[in-house]
């Protein structure tokens, strides 16, 4: 991990400034957790209202770190909260879901219980294309998707 602290101050307060940067990009994904209990959240932005997500929690804790200039002797933490943001992330986006659903819809299933790929389709003109899907029963929906 590169210290910040050992950096030119323009690169330190560069840096410090793209995290900062990400942090307020990163509300927009993980919003503040509204308690409406509390009178003087009203006060504040809207954005900047209740408490603010652990995945965003680690970042402004590394920035607090950076800008302290104590980065060398906590690059073990660093370490840790990038770890644990990345985590965070990866846990709410979901990735393995998400390719697990995109390898589901780039099957055709056919009536007669096979499978073509949309690679199998586009390996072929379109007009071939056409013709070949025009020859094989497609289930339901690939049908209305494929008349669209």
């Amino acid at each position: 991990m590169r210290s910040l602290a050992g950096s030119g101050s323009f690169a330190k307060e560069e840096a410090l400034a793209k995290l900062s940067a990400l942090v307020e990009v990163g509300r927009f994904y993980f919003p503040n957790k509204l308690e409406k209990h509390l009178s003087r959240e009203a006060e504040k932005d809207s954005a900047y209202q209740g408490h603010r997500d652990v995945a965003l929690d680690y970042l402004v804790f590394t920035y607090v770190i950076c800008k302290s200039g104590e980065d060398i002797e906590h690059v073990d933490h660093l370490r840790k909260l990038s770890r644990l943001f990345t985590s965070r992330v990866f846990d709410a986006l979901n990735p393995r879901e998400h390719n697990r659903r995109l390898k589901m819809s780039s099957f055709i299933r056919l009536s007669n219980a096979d499978t073509i790929t949309l690679a199998d389709i586009f390996d072929k003109s379109a007009e071939a294309a056409e013709v070949y899907l025009a020859s094989l029963e497609i289930t339901g929906q690939h049908k209305k998707d494929w008349n669209r």
